[in-house]
């Protein structure tokens, strides 16, 4: 038990005391871990921090770099399209003295191609724009200019195929001089009101195909004025006001 007579510990006290110092040691270790721990946990939290931050700073970087050269080439497109415009234009502008340079004679003015061409005026696209331009080019339309203003005029285009045909009717254009002449009267028939029976007949699928119909042509007859095609804007007034007394 107790304390011997010189006062030392005995035996049990001994153990009592080593066993309280052991805890205590171990305590304080424990402690100690605790603490760097907790540090390096501070020391990783901030270091992950830094980490994120740099990453969405990368990220910020690379979304304004990349919206920077979205802006540019849009841009550089626009500016393009609009040099094309400008060019073809021009182009329509002065047919009328460019058009003494082709030799028409020297082209193949065979019915086979010609009406070739007409079935490919009716279907004109975006895809195919290259395609009958280049056609155009190669044949001798002359005696089937008609034929080949009244595919343009009936054929059904979808808005985004509004500027093949502008390019289609412009090679046109520049090559035959009766094709401004005959094509704007009859893309302006499309804005009169329909005769009472055939209103009367009219489904309404009908209708729908009329009015888009109508859209695409006052699309198409304004960009030809832009193209310099026709240069009276009159079509162009007379289609809207149509419009407008058809939807009074």
């Amino acid at each position: 038990g107790g304390a011997g007579p010189s006062g030392t510990p005995t035996g049990g006290n001994l153990r009592e005391q080593l066993e309280a110092e052991k805890l205590a040691a171990e305590a304080e270790r424990k402690e100690a871990e605790a603490e760097v721990a907790a540090h390096k946990a501070a020391e990783d939290a901030a270091s992950k921090a830094t980490e994120e931050r740099a990453r969405r700073l990368q990220a910020e970087r690379e979304r304004v770099v990349k919206e920077v050269g979205e802006v540019r080439a849009t841009r550089e497109e626009a500016m393009q399209r609009r040099a094309e415009k400008e060019e073809l234009r021009g182009k329509n502008l002065n047919a009328a003295t460019t058009r003494l340079d082709v030799n028409l004679k020297l082209l193949d003015a065979s019915i086979k191609k010609n009406e070739a061409m007409i079935k490919k005026l009716r279907a004109v696209t975006a895809e195919n724009r290259d395609s009958v331009i280049n056609g155009i080019k190669a044949i001798n339309m002359t005696k089937f200019i008609t034929e080949c203003v009244d595919a343009c005029a009936e054929a059904k285009l979808k808005g985004s195929d509004v500027p093949a045909m502008v390019q289609v009717v412009s090679v046109m254009h520049q090559r035959y001089a009766e094709v401004s002449k005959t094509l704007i009267p009859k893309l302006s028939a499309n804005f009169l009101p329909p005769k009472p029976e055939v209103a009367a007949a009219e489904t309404e699928a009908d209708r729908k195909d009329r009015v888009t119909r109508r859209r695409t042509t006052l699309r198409l007859l304004a960009e030809l004025l832009v193209a310099g095609v026709y240069t009276d804007s009159a079509p162009l007034v007379s289609a809207l006001r149509d419009i407008m007394a058809q939807e009074d």
